[in-house]
């Protein structure tokens, strides 16, 4: 097929920005039904695009017709096909997430991408898509699970020296592996919370570390797995799969069509490229200005709602944990104390967007930890 699939905007690329892409987290882009919103969903092309029920209320739509007027980034998108889904079943750390878009918009003629550093995902014709530096290749195969209505992209791996084949999940952060296979004594505790395309949410405890897993060409060091539990996969169906956090370091593309997935090192972009993927026109950086008093933190919105994302550095050059500001709307000047290591640090915004995290029900603005 030439040009853009049916009911897609004109074009051979489109681009969505990604919400806070330096974190650990889902891919996540702003979307807008009927002109309504924009509300949050993660990007998952092996999954049903599927829509909160509570959400519906919000858009125009109608029992058992697909929505319409969908607007993600540069692509617009007719109508769009979807799968009811529980209340809240897929909100992550602070944020309301409207669903998921699947593999209705990420169709098998595309080839779809992203770059954390850019913060920015995208799809392509294969002819125009972007082409990765320096990229490492793997092919893979697909095939239908038992008891799932459609196909899985899946690799044959090795995982620590043994073979274990994987799918490729680009919907979820943590990877996962069936607890018969983990390396002997490399378990930790650790509690993560695993949502599946179902929207069911997987509670585990504890975590084990593959020193290697080796995908064709492409080697991956220290990867951190969690049990491997499913609402469509069965037990002895799929050894496990490889996520979002195993190629965190790098860029990612993926061809549907050819069965290829590529990967290449993540390339340094300057901050204010990276921020200017929305538009958020203030004097400051972020549309806040940030001030240090030796460890008392002033904020100072300019525009609300945003979410700034702030590189520290203490006063003798140590790195020091990252911090997430987080204004909703109508957020005022605040301050807060920081801990002692951050007295008269150097603080940098590497990231900002206008889709904060719920702060505390009594606040319009607060400063955390940004998310590992």
């Amino acid at each position: 097929m030439i040009g853009a699939p049916p009911g897609f905007s004109p074009g051979e690329s489109w681009t969505f920005p990604l919400v806070d892409p330096l974190a650990h987290e889902p891919l996540i882009v702003p979307v807008t039904i009927g002109g309504k919103g924009p509300f949050l969903f993660v990007l998952d092309p092996d999954a049903d695009t599927g829509i909160d029920a509570q959400v519906l209320t919000q858009v125009p739509a109608f029992r058992n017709a697909p929505v319409v007027d969908v607007q993600v980034g540069t692509l617009h998108l007719d109508s769009l096909a979807f799968v009811t889904r529980p209340q809240h079943a897929f909100d992550i750390a602070g944020r309301r997430i409207a669903g998921v878009l699947g593999r209705e918009v990420f169709t098998s003629s595309l080839v779809f991408g992203f770059s954390r550093d850019e913060g920015i995902a995208w799809l392509a014709t294969p002819k125009h898509a972007r082409e990765l530096a320096q990229a490492r290749a793997v092919d893979f195969y697909f095939r239908k699970k038992r008891n799932a209505p459609t196909e899985h992209p899946l690799i044959a791996a090795t995982v620590d020296g043994q073979g274990r084949e994987l799918q490729i999940d680009l919907g979820r952060v943590d990877s996962r592996l069936r607890t018969r296979f983990w390396p002997a004594g490399a378990v930790a505790e650790e509690h993560h919370t695993v949502i599946d395309a179902a929207g069911t949410h997987h509670e585990t405890e504890v975590v084990t570390t593959a020193k290697s897993v080796q995908l064709g060409a492409i080697e991956r060091f220290d990867v951190r797995f969690v049990d491997y539990q499913d609402s469509y996969v069965l037990p002895d169906e799929l050894d496990g799969t490889v996520a979002l956090d195993a190629l965190f370091d790098l860029d990612v593309a993926v061809s549907f069509d050819s069965h290829r997935l590529y990967v290449a090192a993540r390339h340094e972009v300057a901050r204010a490229t990276r921020i200017a993927r929305w538009s958020m026109s203030c004097k400051h950086l972020g549309c806040a200005e940030l001030v240090l008093h030796g460890r008392a933190l002033e904020v100072r919105p300019e525009q609300t709602p945003a979410q700034l994302i702030v590189r520290a550095t203490s006063s003798y050059g140590a790195p020091l944990p990252t911090l997430e500001v987080d204004l909703d709307r109508g957020a005022d000047h605040f301050a807060v104390e920081l801990d002692d290591r951050y007295t008269d640090a150097v603080l940098d915004v590497i990231d900002a967007s206008p889709f904060p995290r719920t702060c505390s029900a009594e606040a319009r603005g607060c400063v955390v930890p940004a998310q590992p």
